[in-house]
Order: structure tokens, then sequence, then C-alpha cells
């Protein structure tokens, strides 16, 4: 019986995270591999599937809209992550190492389990100025300061429409709109990416975390 290739994808790279939970690349297979599985050949994938709790190849392939791809380079997190909570806009993912990411309708605005976490991110006006092809808005990062004291930041974050740009989701890939957000204050400065859907759902990211940490990628499956 042949495996459907979504699911067999998904087993291969939760096989990656079962040995320390850093391994989760699509775009670190081999070519012929993803080929092969999206034929629905299984002689390209030698990898058995790996039984997690909550990450099952089965659970993925029946719910694909509850997962994402949490990749944090500097830490070495590249992981399947979940949807654990949603209350209206607002969603927790948990990835499979226990690391948790806090969003406001696709926007990051907090973190736990990164060692250095994103305590705290206003997301206010970064839709609105989305929707509206780009714009400049105001926000306020909590942060710890050198005596391990909570202090805020305020940031003024420029928000610009880049265009088309084909983006490899994991599983697929579409054609989605670009948007960079460069934000800067005095000690802080970083640029943050989300690609949109036509309904302007953003369905990839690339978002500040910390000085530590940097930036997470974050890919809907």
């Amino acid at each position: 019986m042949k495996v459907p290739a979504f699911m067999a994808l998904a087993a291969l790279a939760l096989a990656g995270c079962s040995s320390g939970g850093t391994g989760f690349s699509l775009s670190s297979l081999p070519g012929a591999a993803i080929i092969g599985a999206l034929r629905g050949d299984n002689a390209a994938l030698d990898t058995p599937p790996v039984e997690s709790e909550g990450f099952t190849a089965q659970a993925i392939a029946d719910n694909p809209e509850n997962f994402m791809i949490a990749d944090v380079p500097n830490i070495g997190l590249n992981q399947p992550a979940r949807l654990i909570r949603r209350n209206g806009r607002d969603e927790t993912w948990a990835a499979q190492g226990g690391a948790t990411f806090a969003f406001h309708d696709g926007v990051l605005v907090a973190t736990r389990g990164l060692i250095d976490d994103l305590l705290a991110f206003s997301d206010a006006g970064v839709r609105a100025a989305l929707a509206a092809g780009g714009g400049t808005v105001e926000r306020r990062l909590d942060r710890l300061d050198d005596l391990d004291r909570v202090s805020d930041l305020s940031l003024t974050c420029t928000i610009t429409r880049d265009g088309p740009e084909e983006v490899n989701l994991g599983l697929r890939a579409v054609v989605l709109v670009k948007f960079t957000e460069h934000c800067a204050s005095r000690p802080l400065v970083f640029d943050n990416a989300y690609w949109l859907d036509p309904a302007g759902d953003i369905l990839a990211s690339r978002q500040f975390v910390s000085a530590a940490v940097g930036y997470a990628r974050l890919n809907r499956l």
C-alpha cells in the first residue's frame, strides 16, 4: 500500500526530530527523496516513521493547517510546531521540543522556552499597515535589561510592500506577497518579513525574537 506523499514527508521530518529535535528541514533533504515522495515512491524514503505524541505523521496529514515549521537558526531549533490554543485572533503554537510561540493575527507577540525570549511585543497597527500596502507604526517591546529587570522599548516600524515571491513552505511552493518591516530605536534595529496569501493571511514570516536568539522563521504547512 502506498503511503500518501504528505504522510511520507511528514514521517521523514519527524524522524529527523527524534534524535535531538533540531533536524527538521525539508530544504536539507536530497532532491530525489522529495520528488520520490511527492510521486508516492517510498523507496526514496528509507527512514521509518517516528510516533511522537501530538506530532504523528497521521496527525499532520489529517490537519496540516494546525502545523507549522519553526526554525530558529541561532539556537539550532528546527522543528514542527502545532497549534495548542486559539482564542479569536490569538494563537499559541508549541514546537515539538516544548518552546512556544504566541501570535496575534499572525504577528509574533511572545515566545517562551527559547533561552532569551521575546517577553512581549505589541502588534499595534501592523495588520492595518499590511492591509493598506504599507505604513509606519509605533510598537512597544518588553525585554530584560542588563540587571534582568523588565524594561520597555519603543520602536518606530516602517512596513513596505516588496511584491510577489514564490515561497517554499516545506511541503508546497506558493506565490505570496512579501512585506518588510524595518523597526528601529536607539539601541535596537531589526527587519521582519511577512509573506501573505491573497486572503491576507500570513503563511510565512521571519520575525525578531531577541538579540541573543535572533529571528524565528515560521512557515505554515
